[in-house]
C-alpha cells in the first residue's frame, strides 16, 4: 500500500451530534506504557531517525514538545542540543511522570499544562507527535493548529505526526508492532479510529479521529503555515536484527509526518493558549 497521502478527498464528518471535547484524563494512567512504546522497533529504527534527520542541528534552538506525554521526546531533543525545551500536555498523569523524570535527572526542561501569552512567538520548532488525531472536529483541529502557530517565531517549523491518511485498513496489520487500528464506520474526516494497544500485559483502547491529507493541509494553511510537506519515513541506514520485520510498516505506516513553516505574516486567526 502506498505511503503517500491519497489525492481523493474524503467525506466531511456527518455525525448528527457534535463529538465530545477531548477528555484530559484519557492518558493519565498510561504514562509508563507510552514511555515503553518509544522502545518499539518501528519507532527506534524508523520514526526517530527520520525525525532526527528532519530536525537537523538543534544547537541554540528553542523547542516546544506539544503533547509531550511522559517527556521522552522532550528529553531527546534536549540531548540533541536544544537550548530551551518546554513540554506541554493536558494530562496530569503524563506531566507528573515527566516532572518526576526531570526531578530524578535535572535537564532544565519545563513541563506545563497551560500555554500562556509569555510563550507566544518563542520557539523555533514545535514538535507535535500523535496529537492532531485527538481533535474531535474540524473546529478543534483548526484551534489546535492556530495555537501551535502562535507559539512559533516567524519562519519557525512545525513537525507533526497525525494518523496516516492511507494507513492500512486491515485490523490485524499492525498487531506485530504492538497495536491495532480499528474502524467501525467508513473512513471519512472526523470518523473514529480505535487505537488498541495490545502489548502484554497492556490491553488499552483509546479513541482517535481520522483526518484526510486534504483537510490536514488546508487546516494548517488556514492557521498560518506555508511550504507544507509530507516527508517520508527513511529505511534504516544499516541492517540490524529486529524482532519484527519493518518492511510491512514502511509500506503502510500508521503515522504520517508533516512539516509546515510559519509565515512571516500570519494568514490565520490566533488560537487560545
Amino acid at each position: 500500500m502506498s505511503a503517500t497521502p491519497g489525492k481523493q478527498s474524503t467525506i466531511s464528518n456527518q455525525q448528527q451530534n457534535p463529538p465530545p471535547d477531548f477528555d484530559k484524563k484519557t492518558f493519565d494512567a498510561h504514562a509508563d506504557l507510552y514511555e515503553k512504546m518509544f522502545a518499539a522497533p518501528y519507532r527506534q529504527r524508523l520514526e526517530i531517525p527520520t525525525l532526527e534527520a528532519l530536525l537537523g542541528d538543534l544547537s541554540g534552538l528553542n523547542v516546544l514538545d506539544f503533547g509531550c506525554g511522559p517527556g521522552f521526546l522532550s528529553r531527546w531533543v534536549h540531548d540533541k542540543g536544544a537550548a530551551r525545551v518546554v513540554g506541554y500536555d493536558v494530562s496530569d498523569g503524563m506531566l507528573g511522570y515527566a516532572r518526576l523524570k526531570e526531578e530524578q535527572a535535572p535537564q532544565g526542561i519545563s513541563y506545563v499544562s497551560e500555554l500562556d501569552d509569555s510563550l507566544s512567538g518563542q520557539f523555533d520548532i514545535v514538535l507535535a507527535v500523535y496529537v492532531m488525531p485527538y481533535a474531535p472536529d474540524q473546529k478543534k483541529l483548526l484551534e489546535m493548529s492556530q495555537v501551535m502557530a502562535r507559539l512559533l517565531k516567524p519562519g519557525g517549523r512545525l513537525i507533526t505526526l497525525p494518523i496516516h491518511p492511507d494507513f492500512h485498513p486491515g485490523p490485524e496489520y499492525y498487531r506485530p508492532y504492538g497495536f491495532r487500528l480499528l474502524e467501525k464506520t467508513p473512513r471519512a474526516d472526523g470518523s473514529i479510529v480505535n487505537l488498541h494497544i495490545c502489548q502484554p500485559p497492556y490491553d488499552v483502547h483509546i479513541e482517535a479521529y481520522y483526518w484526510s491529507a486534504e483537510t490536514l493541509t488546508a487546516t494548517l494553511q488556514e492557521a498560518g503555515f506555508h511550504t507544507i510537506s509530507w516527508p517520508q519515513l527513511q529505511p534504516p541506514a544499516t541492517a540490524q536484527h529486529s524482532p519484527v520485520s519493518l518492511s510491512a510498516y514502511l509500506q503502510a505506516p500508521h503515522a504520517a509526518i508533516i512539516e509546515g513553516i510559519k509565515a512571516s505574516i500570519s494568514h490565520g486567526g490566533q488560537g487560545r493558549g
